[in-house]
């Protein structure tokens, strides 16, 4: 066996690994303080760009401009597989010590991660070895050429021997019900598109993730392969499961009986008096029957969870439901406050509330009636009123200037 054809036969080895990984590893991110508040939403819009415009680099073949992409992406929102990614990039472009630092640093994430490309790495090394030998060999083999007049033979041989290996396959991601996010590999860089959705995606293993805000998360690792003759399109389909929310429900009288109506329209009679129970996750109506008459409640049934991914629900949701109010609570009659303030650092306090502070006008809405005013600055006595605001208008007040106590000297607070 020659020195070339050992040597083609490794990278096509090494490729064939590094386009069938797939197991996504998410990174171990600190928890957000008030000082460290992660990137914020414009700076997420530019890692999800970054993320697609290496995608498209990737599969395309420009695989440099894939690195740069990849690599402004995991700047911003930092996430192991972007590193596995830039490995894919280098390794392409024949980089053997760059691919190989990129699946060490991938490898160091976690101990899934270093198992993931624990193979792909021994192949790298050995081909990197391998390349080496090739590439003397080359040389000779080169100078052998021009001494006797002779084209030198070509070094790329890797795309020809990789042929479909290289190209984007379209997909086509499909839920039940419509309408769910997609999330493809990095999460945390959100959101390509909704069902249904055709995308095209890079020959190898990817993450899918779908997600609707009433259903469970469904999630499933797919391995993207160009399609055979005569074969169609890929259709990766996903079954959401309704998420069950636990309600406790008081009918008034306890003699009425009440139904749940869900978005599908078909009633769910409860009972009489009083239920408890779960009823599936989203928009519906509690109806309530009594001595011919009924009355609607329309409500939203959100799950109420430990944590933004949907855990496990804390409480039930209760509802009292009463055929008649029992209170017919006034009206709620509002106005305005206007403060007009020219003194330098004072504070306006509305019935024991700071609600800002001077030069300036300080504009404040409240229920109308009677709120106490105070106008207070360290070292100066206070101006104190009660003023009377007026319903569905603005009052505007123009406190005195302050004097200064040389009494008490600063104010404790």
């Amino acid at each position: 066996m020659s020195v070339r054809r050992v040597m083609s036969n490794g990278i096509a080895r090494a490729l064939v690994a590094l386009l069938s990984l797939g197991v996504f590893v998410v990174a171990a991110q600190p928890t957000a303080t008030a000082q460290d508040e992660g990137p914020s939403d414009e700076a997420i819009a530019q890692a999800r760009d970054a993320f697609r415009e290496g995608n498209h680099d990737y599969v395309e073949g420009r695989y440099g401009e894939a690195i740069r992409h990849f690599e402004d992406a995991h700047a911003i929102a930092p996430n192991p597989r972007l590193i596995e990614y830039i490995g894919r990039c280098h390794a392409n472009l024949g980089n053997y010590p760059a691919a190989i630092a990129s699946y060490e640093a991938f490898a160091e994430t976690s101990p899934e991660a270093a198992g993931e490309v624990a193979d792909t790495l021994d192949g790298l090394r050995t081909d990197a070895r391998t390349r080496a030998g090739f590439e003397a060999g080359q040389e000779i083999a080169e100078a052998l050429a021009r001494a006797r007049g002779d084209q030198p033979p070509p070094r790329d041989i890797r795309r020809q021997e990789l042929g479909t290996l290289m190209q984007d396959v379209s997909v086509i991601i499909r839920s039940e019900p419509i309408g769910a996010d997609v999330y493809l590999d990095a999460i945390e860089l959100g959101v390509i598109g909704t069902t249904p959705l055709e995308t095209p995606l890079f020959v190898g293993r990817h993450l899918i993730e779908v997600r609707h805000p009433w259903y469970e998360t469904a999630t499933r690792i797919v391995n993207v392969a160009p399609p055979r003759r005569g074969e169609s399109i890929p259709v990766y389909a996903f079954l959401l499961e309704r998420r069950q929310v636990p309600v406790e429900v008081t009918v008034d009288p306890v003699t009425a009986r009440v139904s749940w109506v869900g978005d599908d329209g078909t009633p769910r009679p409860l009972g009489t008096g009083a239920w408890s129970g779960t009823l599936p996750a989203g928009q519906g109506a509690f109806v309530v029957q009594h001595a011919g008459d009924s009355r609607t409640f329309d409500v939203t049934l959100e799950p109420e969870s430990d944590d933004a991914d949907g855990g496990e629900v804390t409480a039930p949701l209760t509802f009292d439901l009463a055929m008649v109010d029992t209170i017919d609570a006034p009206a709620i009659r509002l106005g305005t406050l206007v403060v007009v303030v020219d003194e330098e650092d004072t504070e306006i306090v509305v019935d024991g509330r700071v609600v800002g502070t001077s030069p300036g006008e300080v504009v404040v809405d409240l229920t109308a009636g009677v709120h106490s005013v105070e106008v207070r600055r360290d070292g100066y006595a206070s101006w104190e009123r009660e003023i009377d605001v007026s319903p569905d208008g603005e009052t505007r007040i123009f406190p005195a200037p302050l004097e200064r106590d040389r009494g008490r000297g600063r104010r404790g607070r």
